[in-house]
């Protein structure tokens, strides 16, 4: 069992802080508020737990293992980043709103509870390598964990989806596996188009499909 502990943080100079919690469960309390400030750093090497208020500012939450928000809690991602690290497998409960949300660790599995809605509301990173790609993943196979992603930066690469939907827009994943064809408005290759051209065409045109090839000729042909 990990072992939970109170964290009380003053801030008496404008230095940014590294906080570190080795091998616990970083818990906000129902009731309580935590605040970073200063662009302060909370690792976690292992659960962040949300029943109560926190407010990450323009901070870093780093942790390895599970984040957990309550329904009755509130997370506020101010201009945060939210990274998850290490090899253990996350799991991210109930709905969050992050600001930047990345995870650049090879081979890492990321499983989203079925029915949750995590928003990016700036950078989307992803980064796993062709031969230890990162898996999203549900927590009930074949029930969908959506995304909302509206209009920030995405960079994702040499991941693995299952059973997700990618909301308000797409999510571009090119060196990437689609795993059980249950994911929607994740793009994972380019679609080639090939244009062969022969004479003059003269508006309006006529289009005919036949066997997966397109064909253009004059109306009035």
């Amino acid at each position: 069992m990990k072992n939970k502990f109170l964290l009380v943080l003053i801030l008496i100079t404008s230095v940014p802080i590294f906080l570190y919690a080795s091998d616990a469960s970083f818990t906000v309390s129902a009731g309580s508020t935590f605040t970073i400030t200063n662009t302060a750093t909370l690792d976690v090497d292992g659960d962040v737990l949300i029943n109560g208020k926190f407010d990450a500012d323009n901070g870093t939450v780093r942790l390895t293992e599970e984040w957990n928000k309550a329904s009755a809690a509130t997370f506020t991602g101010g201009t945060s980043t939210v990274e998850f690290y290490g090899t253990a497998i996350s799991t991210i409960s109930g709905d969050s709103s992050f600001y930047n949300f990345t995870c650049t660790a090879a081979g890492k599995q990321i499983n989203f509870t079925d029915g949750t809605d995590q928003t990016v509301k700036n950078t989307f990173t992803l980064t796993g390598t062709s031969a230890n790609k990162i898996k999203l993943r549900s927590t009930t196979d074949a029930t969908k964990w959506d995304i909302t992603f509206p209009n920030g930066t995405q960079s994702v690469n040499y991941v693995d989806v299952k059973d997700s939907d990618a909301n308000t827009n797409v999510v571009y994943c090119y060196t990437s596996i689609n795993s059980g064809n249950n994911n929607a408005n994740w793009i994972f290759e380019v679609q080639a188009l090939i244009c062969y051209s022969s004479g003059t065409l003269v508006a309006p045109w006529n289009r005919t499909l036949d066997d997966n090839t397109t064909t253009w000729s004059d109306k009035a042909a």
